[in-house]
């Protein structure tokens, strides 16, 4: 199962060398936040079935900058916030 949440709270499965600080408690970053290559845009935690945990969260690429101007999230019929 794949969970949107702030990976922050266990530095043993975040990948190194990214920027988690402009997450909000919920995983998303927050408008107008300015971004760089490493910036985490969405903590996103895969759980194993044996009780493994993996950071798979989307985070910019080299050479991408920007500043946050919208975020979207959808949820799917059980309330479950969705990836597209």
């Amino acid at each position: 199962m794949r969970l949107f949440c702030s990976p922050q709270w266990s530095e043993s499965i975040r990948q190194p060398n990214k920027n988690y600080n402009l997450l909000d408690d919920d995983g998303f970053i927050t408008v107008g936040a300015k971004i760089v290559a490493g910036d985490v845009l969405a903590g996103k935690v895969l759980y194993k079935g044996d009780d493994t945990k993996v950071d798979m969260s989307l985070i910019t690429k080299p050479n991408e900058e920007g500043v946050v101007d919208k975020v979207l999230i959808v949820t799917n019929e059980e309330g479950l916030k969705c990836e597209d």
